[in-house]
């Protein structure tokens, strides 16, 4: 077959090395998840810094399952993640921050239930929760073009709870927003 299953299978899942392999694993996972727990342990306050985890775990944490050869540029969680780079403080924040997100989009379900922004709302919930699903069992920020994917994403998600839970105002006064801004916005809804 030129394009059977096997094939497909091939394209799909390259051939890797036994070391990117063992990564790919759960005793390979929960190596790294333990490695990244007893950094995140000696460096609890300022985290190793972003970018520093393959490098911090080969000096002071090698793995033993997973050869020396084999990249492992992130913590595979996105929770163990954040605070093996930015400390346990980092981690408060992130989490803070996804969970500003989930409040406001779930806010802005309440108040506007039919329309496109509410459609574009329920999308963006949808994507918060893969987000979080997914950060479970692998870090998004390992590549730069995710990272700027979920960069994006999160702001559309502050955006849109910002404009449709703040009631508009006219510019330079206090007053509302006229009639024809309030109709422009909700004909959008």
């Amino acid at each position: 077959w030129v394009a059977g299953p096997a094939r497909i299978a091939q394209a799909v899942f390259p051939a890797v090395g036994v070391s990117e392999s063992t990564v790919n694993t759960l005793s390979g996972r929960l190596e790294i998840w333990s490695r990244a727990l007893y950094l995140i342990q000696d460096f609890s306050f300022t985290g190793a810094g972003p970018g520093r985890f393959q490098w911090v775990v080969n000096l002071l944490y090698p793995l033993f399952t997973i050869g020396p050869d084999a990249e492992v540029p992130h913590a595979h969680n996105t929770f163990l993640q954040a605070a093996a780079d930015f400390g346990i403080p980092g981690l408060i924040a992130h989490v803070a921050f996804l969970l500003t997100l989930a409040a406001g989009l779930a806010a802005t379900l309440r108040q506007n239930r039919r329309g496109t922004l509410s459609a574009l709302a329920v999308g963006l919930l949808g994507t918060l929760l893969v987000y979080l699903l997914h950060g479970m069992i692998d870090a998004l920020y390992a590549s730069q073009r995710a990272y700027v994917l979920a960069s994006v994403a999160f702001g559309v998600m502050a955006l849109l709870s910002i404009e449709l839970l703040t009631p508009q105002q006219a510019a330079g006064s206090g007053e509302p927003a006229s009639d024809s801004n309030q109709a422009n916005v909700r004909s959008l809804r």
